[in-house]
């Protein structure tokens, strides 16, 4: 049944209209649960991020070029580190708006409306959202200065940032400190931990980088030309003029510069759907000198990064005009029947994982058909296949995992998710759309030759053997097939990555698959993102997904999908009787510890709200 989405409140209409044209915007080491709202987080240790989440495939990417900017390019700015750029405006147009200077004007004969904001991640978040708002740029470019984490970066140096995170997000707990992710508003779904440039964005910057000339800010004949490099940036409300701190972030983040604006116009750009480039020059190594060296090299590094902003201008507006990105409207949505800790289906039913695959399959295939039978007719979308192929979560055994395709937008998606989760009672149920923009990154993991999901002992090596070169980056996978191939797609549904770390696993991965041998191929892709969840520990009756189809707009389908529990339940007992007599439920002395579900949630608590 087609809901009414005429029942959507007020203030959700914004982000619903959004939603169907952009990309909503963990990792982990222990896991100490900690309940916000309902929701069960898993907090994860900084270790991390010393080192380095999102299943699925879709639409084919439609290439670099793809994406060519129409309508304003936004720049955002401290005044002193783009005080260049405005004199260098062509037919300027100066405005005062919520008491922020803005001008519009050209640039490389791009039509731009250029804001300066003032210090720290709040004064640059409001100038972001107020820019995108009143002005509706088709994507935005921040420029400023930055302290040198990386010990190989001079004063003078551009960063073109691959990452941006906050560094002073968190919790404090004896000392020790540990990220969190934000949390978005608009869309109820969690941030990336590391926030990334749009890949055509990213692309144009790279494509100019040649023809941008940089200043010397230490003319002394042993020190080498200033350059540009593409590194992960840090961001925190705190002027960085300290050595120790430096190392502490450093190592902790593995980050390369320091700054105090950047992740929070990254995290507004996200939730607004606004593709975002950031540019850092540097002025100082943060440690005890800084202080002196920022007022000392900022005009020399302000115009080094002024410079490399009117170098990317003219290679978009060389690449012409083009249509707005293309709307997502093909998502896989990931699942598996394995009920979660806290469900009533997990008390009568019991575990399911103490099953073979193959009686697990068979299972999981009638069940799941039937609760897909459900979801698609109550919300009107269209299937274009479902597939249950073999996944696995860490070092669990590897298990039947449900993959249902489908031709809708992602309000839709989102509001399938919500029923999908609460008739099988899952925990988290996720889906993802590839293209080349996206929230999150995912690695395929592709096999040359043969069929890699069919020998599960083999897939089960090569997975250990993933796990063992890479314990803290790899929260599971799902299996896939693209074309004539079949292989694994592992996820970043965190958004944990860093770019540089992933890139490598893509040839690592492959390199560890000949020693078995297994003849493989890596390629690393950007995904749109959605999830759904509820916690049955302490939400029984699944309320979080009932709440979020009302909060989604589909009110009726809330109402309707509690009738169909029966349905589902004699289903269950139904196939468990066929293909499994023997197996009891919990009520009837079943023991063991509730398997984890394959795509749980890797993240970080979010502060009450």
């Amino acid at each position: 049944m087609l809901d009414d989405t005429s029942d959507t409140l007020v203030g959700q209409k914004a982000f619903l209209d959004r939603l169907k044209s952009s990309c909503i915007l963990t990792a982990q080491v222990s896991s100490i649960r900690h309940r916000v709202r309902g929701y069960e987080r898993v907090l994860v240790a900084t270790a991390l991020f010393a080192t380095l989440g999102i299943t699925g495939f879709a639409a084919p990417s439609s290439g670099d070029d793809a994406h060519i900017t129409v309508g304003p390019i936004g720049i955002l700015g401290i005044p002193e580190e783009t005080a260049q750029l405005v004199a260098s405006l062509q037919d300027p147009e100066e405005r005062t708006s919520g008491g922020i200077r803005v001008i519009l004007g050209k640039l490389a004969n791009q039509s731009v409306v250029l804001c300066q904001v003032g210090f720290g991640k709040v004064n640059a978040g409001m100038a972001a959202a107020l820019l995108i708002q009143k002005f509706s740029p088709s994507a935005i470019i921040f420029t400023g200065n930055a302290g040198a984490l990386n010990p190989n970066y001079i004063q003078g140096d551009v960063v073109l940032a691959t990452d941006l995170a906050e560094y002073d997000f968190g919790q404090l707990t004896n000392g020790s400190f540990a990220p969190w992710q934000t949390r978005s508003p608009i869309s109820r779904i969690n941030n990336p931990l590391w926030f990334h440039p749009a890949p055509w964005l990213l692309s144009a910057a790279l494509k100019s980088v040649p023809s941008v000339q940089l200043i010397r800010a230490d003319t002394r004949p042993e020190v080498r030309d200033p350059k540009i490099c593409e590194g992960a940036i840090v961001t925190g409300d705190t002027f960085v003029s300290d050595a120790s701190k430096v190392q502490e972030l450093r190592t902790n983040f593995n980050a390369d510069g320091v700054e105090m604006e950047g992740a929070a116009v990254a995290q507004i750009c996200s939730q607004y759907g606004i593709p975002l480039l950031v540019i850092r020059s540097i002025t100082d190594r943060a440690d005890g000198s800084s202080y002196t060296d920022y007022h000392n090299f900022v005009r020399i590094a302000a115009q080094n990064s002024s410079a490399f902003v009117v170098a990317i201008l003219n290679q978009l507006q060389s690449q012409g005009s083009a249509k707005n990105p293309r709307e997502v409207n093909h998502w896989l949505l990931a699942f598996e029947l394995a009920f979660s800790e806290g469900s009533p289906y997990a008390l009568e039913f019991g575990d399911l994982h103490t099953l073979s695959y193959e009686v697990n399959e068979q299972i999981s295939a009638v069940v799941l058909q039937k609760i897909i039978s459900i979801s698609l007719d109550e919300l009107a979308a269209a299937k274009i296949g479902f597939h249950i192929m073999p996944g696995a979560r860490q070092h669990n055994p590897i298990v039947p995992s449900g993959q249902l395709e489908i031709a809708t937008d992602e309000v839709r998606a989102r509001a399938t998710l919500d029923v999908i989760g609460y008739l099988a009672q899952q925990g988290l149920v996720i889906g993802s759309s590839k293209g080349s923009a996206g929230n999150r990154m995912g690695l395929e993991i592709l096999g040359r030759n043969g069929d890699l999901l069919k020998d599960r002992a083999r897939l089960s090596e090569l997975w250990n053997a993933f796990l063992a070169a890479e314990p803290k980056l790899l929260t599971g996978f799902s299996g896939i097939h693209e074309s004539d191939q079949a292989g694994i797609l592992i996820i970043d549904t965190g958004g944990a990555w860093l770019t540089g770390h992933a890139s490598d696993l893509s040839v690592k991965f492959p390199e560890i698959g000949s020693t078995l041998p297994v003849s493989l191929s890596g390629t690393l892709f950007f995904f749109s993102y959605i999830e759904a969840e509820n916690d049955w520990t302490s939400r029984a009756d699944g309320a979080d997904y009932i709440d979020d189809l009302v909060w989604l707009g589909f009110k009726k389908v809330a109402q309707d999908i509690p009738r169909h529990k029966r349905a589902i339940e004699q289903t269950i007992r139904d196939a468990i009787a066929k293909f499994a007599p023997l197996l009891k439920g919990r009520s009837m002395g079943t023991l063991g510890v509730e398997p984890e579900p394959l795509f749980r949630r890797q993240e970080y608590p979010n502060p009450r709200e």
